[in-house]
């Protein structure tokens, strides 16, 4: 994930063209979404990417320690993209913690 904010925060990328190379990919996936701070300008691109992968009907994997609910106090836009994809939910023991 980060490396997509990365490329869209870039000053040399071009607008569009982040979301011309991932919309192309025949499966995406965005690990940990909104785990870090964002731009406004990196979320509405990162909002049309998943637009354009959902239009072109292209696998898209989203995952998050977040809730669409706790998504959505962060950014309305993005969580209402993301409530359309079929929600899986993993309840266990956060292997890391039990360390």
């Amino acid at each position: 994930m980060s490396e997509i904010f990365r490329e869209i925060n870039d000053s040399h990328a071009r607008r569009g063209d982040v979301c011309a190379k991932y919309s192309a990919i025949p499966m995406l996936v965005f690990d940990d979404i909104m785990s870090a701070k964002v731009s406004e300008y990196a979320l509405a691109e990162v909002c049309a990417l998943i637009d354009k992968r959902i239009e072109n009907k292209m696998q898209t994997i989203v995952t998050s320690n977040l809730s669409i609910s706790e998504i959505d106090a962060m950014d309305s836009r993005l969580a209402s993209r993301l409530a359309s994809f079929k929600d899986f939910k993993f309840d266990h023991e956060d292997r890391r913690l039990s360390q």
